[in-house]
Protein backbone atom coordinates (compact mmCIF):
# COMPACT_ATOMS: atom_id res chain seq x y z
CA UNK A 1 0.00 0.00 0.00
CA UNK A 2 3.10 2.23 0.73
CA UNK A 3 4.23 1.48 -2.51
CA UNK A 4 0.86 2.40 -3.98
CA UNK A 5 0.84 5.68 -1.92
CA UNK A 6 4.86 6.82 -3.27
CA UNK A 7 3.70 6.31 -6.85
CA UNK A 8 0.79 8.35 -6.93
CA UNK A 9 2.75 10.81 -5.33
CA UNK A 10 4.97 11.61 -8.01
CA UNK A 11 4.16 14.06 -10.46
CA UNK A 12 2.72 13.44 -13.77
CA UNK A 13 2.49 9.56 -13.21
CA UNK A 14 1.21 7.49 -15.67
CA UNK A 15 -1.87 5.20 -14.69
CA UNK A 16 -3.02 6.90 -11.88
CA UNK A 17 -6.80 5.30 -12.05
CA UNK A 18 -5.45 2.41 -12.31
CA UNK A 19 -3.36 2.85 -9.09
CA UNK A 20 -6.22 4.25 -7.49
CA UNK A 21 -8.70 1.26 -8.20
CA UNK A 22 -6.22 -0.94 -7.02
CA UNK A 23 -5.50 0.74 -3.61
CA UNK A 24 -9.43 1.29 -3.03
CA UNK A 25 -10.02 -2.53 -3.98
CA UNK A 26 -7.60 -3.75 -1.91
CA UNK A 27 -9.26 -2.24 0.72
CA UNK A 28 -12.88 -3.43 0.06
CA UNK A 29 -12.30 -6.98 -1.29
CA UNK A 30 -11.99 -8.46 2.12
CA UNK A 31 -15.22 -6.82 3.15
CA UNK A 32 -16.68 -7.73 0.14
CA UNK A 33 -16.05 -11.58 1.05
CA UNK A 34 -18.15 -10.91 4.26
CA UNK A 35 -20.90 -9.66 2.48
CA UNK A 36 -20.85 -12.47 0.19
CA UNK A 37 -20.80 -14.93 3.36
CA UNK A 38 -23.37 -12.73 5.39
CA UNK A 39 -25.45 -13.38 1.63
CA UNK A 40 -25.77 -16.89 1.99
CA UNK A 41 -26.09 -17.65 5.10
CA UNK A 42 -29.36 -16.34 5.70
CA UNK A 43 -30.76 -18.43 2.38
CA UNK A 44 -29.27 -21.54 3.56
CA UNK A 45 -30.24 -21.62 7.56
CA UNK A 46 -33.43 -22.66 7.39
CA UNK A 47 -35.65 -24.72 10.57
CA UNK A 48 -37.07 -26.40 7.60
CA UNK A 49 -35.74 -29.48 5.50
CA UNK A 50 -37.42 -28.90 2.33
CA UNK A 51 -36.71 -25.11 1.71
CA UNK A 52 -32.55 -26.50 1.18
CA UNK A 53 -33.18 -26.65 -2.61
CA UNK A 54 -35.11 -23.41 -3.18
CA UNK A 55 -32.64 -21.77 -0.49
CA UNK A 56 -29.76 -22.92 -2.68
CA UNK A 57 -31.47 -21.23 -5.87
CA UNK A 58 -31.55 -18.24 -3.88
CA UNK A 59 -28.15 -17.97 -2.55
CA UNK A 60 -26.73 -18.84 -6.37
CA UNK A 61 -28.95 -16.09 -7.38
CA UNK A 62 -27.92 -13.52 -5.01
CA UNK A 63 -24.24 -14.45 -4.82
CA UNK A 64 -24.43 -14.74 -8.29
CA UNK A 65 -25.93 -10.99 -9.21
CA UNK A 66 -23.37 -9.38 -6.07
CA UNK A 67 -20.16 -10.96 -7.83
CA UNK A 68 -21.38 -9.59 -11.11
CA UNK A 69 -21.90 -6.23 -9.81
CA UNK A 70 -18.35 -6.49 -8.11
CA UNK A 71 -16.93 -7.29 -11.53
CA UNK A 72 -18.43 -4.89 -13.52
CA UNK A 73 -18.09 -1.93 -10.80
CA UNK A 74 -14.12 -2.42 -10.93
CA UNK A 75 -14.29 -2.31 -14.79
CA UNK A 76 -16.12 0.96 -14.72
CA UNK A 77 -13.48 1.78 -11.85
CA UNK A 78 -10.81 2.49 -14.54
CA UNK A 79 -12.91 4.22 -16.68
CA UNK A 80 -14.08 7.77 -15.18
CA UNK A 81 -16.87 9.97 -16.91
CA UNK A 82 -15.31 12.78 -19.06
CA UNK A 83 -14.45 16.03 -16.54
CA UNK A 84 -11.46 16.64 -14.42
CA UNK A 85 -13.56 16.46 -11.09
CA UNK A 86 -14.24 12.94 -11.47
CA UNK A 87 -10.75 11.62 -11.91
CA UNK A 88 -9.56 11.05 -7.87
CA UNK A 89 -12.83 9.92 -6.84
CA UNK A 90 -14.51 7.69 -9.24
CA UNK A 91 -12.14 4.70 -8.50
CA UNK A 92 -13.17 5.09 -4.99
CA UNK A 93 -16.83 5.35 -5.58
CA UNK A 94 -17.12 2.53 -7.72
CA UNK A 95 -14.94 0.20 -5.31
CA UNK A 96 -17.43 1.09 -2.43
CA UNK A 97 -20.49 0.82 -4.47
CA UNK A 98 -21.19 -3.18 -4.46
CA UNK A 99 -20.49 -2.94 -0.66
CA UNK A 100 -23.21 0.16 -0.14
CA UNK A 101 -25.47 -1.71 -2.16
CA UNK A 102 -25.23 -5.45 -0.90
CA UNK A 103 -24.28 -4.72 2.82
CA UNK A 104 -28.13 -3.20 3.83
CA UNK A 105 -29.31 -6.47 1.87
CA UNK A 106 -27.15 -9.00 3.82
CA UNK A 107 -27.89 -7.36 7.38
CA UNK A 108 -31.63 -7.47 5.94
CA UNK A 109 -31.76 -10.89 5.18
CA UNK A 110 -29.83 -11.94 8.41
CA UNK A 111 -32.43 -9.82 10.63
CA UNK A 112 -34.93 -11.91 9.40
CA UNK A 113 -33.53 -15.65 9.91
CA UNK A 114 -35.60 -17.34 12.61
CA UNK A 115 -33.51 -19.14 14.98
Amino acid sequence: MSRIKLMLERPKSYGTIDLLRVKHSRFTEPLLNVIILLLAIPCLMSREPGHIKRGILYCCILCGACLATIFVSYQLAGTPPPGSEWLDRWPAIMCWAPILLYGPIAVFLLDRVKT
